[in-house]
């Protein structure tokens, strides 16, 4: 069954590139349309029913591919049903131009069923020949991180409080906190709090913690007070990627710790009501910043209710928003490369070397300085509102692929992508915490951080916080080993 699957996969991936570049019209084609979306949905079900060679990682519902494809049909498919019902019409600006429509839904599901086949298609090392270099035998403290969590909040509350207190998230905002030690005090905090979660996980493992509330409690109420801290001032600032990473990222580290299986009927709750939530605080950000946090959050709640701050009918109306990032799509393939030649990399290029502190200083003497070339988000956002724009439209995965290197990026990308998500399930569910090398655990606790999350942003966004996760957390292992000061970590179990 999972043979026939790939090449079912196969077959539909080489009838969408034909419709790509032979059979899509010009005009908007309902028909065609409807037919895509058709496809969505055999996609996903070839990819759901399939025979899984691994039956554990059938047996949990919660695991970064199917929350990445969760995320994924909503910001290409929603608007498109949204269209056919009659929410939308053809000639809404949102789509930027109508002529694009079936081309960039065809290119949304080729994506993803190039995803499917590279998550199928991959097959591990027999005996998943695991290296053990970086391992450690018994509890690894970490107490030293949890001082330095301590520092890197004080740090983050000068330099950033006042400025979220007043809900000053906007475009502005961020470029003028761009190279500034305000903005690296966020991430010195977020890299020491995965840092943190990383080695808790391990050592709960190996401790056999029985509940979430134990799991916790390890970790100490002065840990719990210093992210509630940064969560709370980040919420009322009006950014919700961090909370979303952050939350999911701690959630699925103690899911794996425990090796806890999440029921179908907790999944369903856990997602509507975190849609509910996300929409709140996108409209929540829009509203006179005049209004206190909490009012601002409950007009928000009241106006989705009442579908007052809600800007379209939608079949699914919570997760509107989240669909609105297909424009982003639109925006890149209005005008690159019939306008504007593919980047061929040139922002991932940036990505990568932005693992480098100041490397921007250096880089601008060989890549374009101009603002838009900073990243697919600047690029999209230039796209929409020229040169004075006055917020971010943002980017989605699969319009940062195609601006690089169009069709082929999209699908090589998506392929490469549905191979990692598969590994790193492997690992998750059949290698025990103690026993997995910090790269994957890290890489694992990054993946579900920002399964849902990457949808609607680029493909390489993860990274720069990774590199520096794992930098940090093989330096303290190291630290460790060299200097005998593998000891019990008492904080586990008398919280700091």
């Amino acid at each position: 069954m999972s043979r026939r699957a790939v090449i079912l996969l196969y077959l539909l991936l080489l009838i969408l590139i034909l419709y790509q570049f032979i059979f899509a019209r010009d005009e908007y084609n309902s028909t065609l349309l409807l037919f895509t979306i058709i496809g969505f949905l055999i996609a996903v079900i070839i990819f759901l029913v399939r025979k899984e060679n691994f039956p554990r990682i059938k047996a949990h519902y919660l695991r970064p591919s199917t929350l990445f494809l969760f995320s994924y049909l909503i910001v290409y498919s929603q608007c498109y049903v949204d269209l056919l019902v009659g929410n939308f019409s053809e000639i809404d600006s949102f789509f930027v131009n109508s002529s694009l429509i079936n081309k960039a839904s065809l290119l949304a599901l080729g994506g993803l069923i190039a995803f499917f086949v590279g998550y199928i298609s991959y097959r591990p090392i027999k005996g998943l020949s695991i290296a053990r270099v970086d391992s450690l035998e018994g509890i690894c403290s970490i107490r030293i991180f949890k001082i330095l969590f301590v520092f890197t909040t004080f740090i983050f509350v000068y330099l950033n409080g006042t400025n979220y207190l007043i809900g000053t998230y906007s475009q502005a905002y961020l470029e003028s906190k761009a190279g500034t030690m305000a903005l690296y005090s966020e991430i010195l905090f977020i890299i020491i709090f995965m840092s943190i979660i990383t080695l808790h996980c391990r050592n709960s493992y190996i401790q056999r913690i029985s509940s979430l509330w134990q799991y916790a409690k390890q970790l100490g109420l002065l840990f719990h007070l210093c992210l509630l801290t940064y969560l709370v001032l980040v919420m009322i600032s009006g950014d919700r990627g961090p909370i979303m990473i952050i939350g999911m990222s701690y959630f699925f580290s103690y899911i794996m710790a425990a090796k806890k299986r999440v029921l179908f009927v907790h999944v369903v709750v856990l997602v509507i009501g975190a849609a509910i939530i996300f929409s709140a605080l996108g409209y929540a950000r829009n509203i006179d910043k005049s209004i206190s946090f909490v009012d601002r959050f409950s007009i928000a709640l009241q106006g989705m209710a009442t579908k007052a701050e809600i800007k379209r009918e939608s079949v699914f109306p919570i997760t509107s928003e989240l669909s609105g990032s297909a424009k982003t799509l639109h925006y890149a393939m209005n005008y690159v490369p019939e306008i504007h030649p593919y980047l061929y990399g040139s922002i991932q290029f940036r990505e990568v070397l932005a693992m480098i502190p100041f490397s921007s200083y250096v880089t601008n003497y060989f890549l374009d300085s101009d603002f838009r070339y900073r990243s697919s988000a600047y690029f999209i956002t230039w796209l929409s509102q020229g040169n004075f724009y006055t917020y971010g439209t943002g980017t989605s995965v699969v319009a940062d692929l195609y601006l690089s290197f169009g069709v082929l990026g999209v699908l090589l990308g998506l392929f490469l992508f549905g191979i990692l998500l598969r590994k790193l399930e492997i690992y998750i569910f059949y290698v025990s915490i103690d026993e997995m090398p910090s790269f994957y655990l890290i890489t694992s606790i990054f993946a579900y951080g920002y399964s849902i999350y990457i949808a609607r942003a680029s493909i390489l966004s993860p990274l720069n916080f990774m590199i520096f996760t794992v930098i940090v957390v093989y330096s303290y292992q190291k630290m460790i080993k060299r200097y005998g000061k593998q000891i019990k970590d008492n904080t586990c179990a008398t919280p700091v």
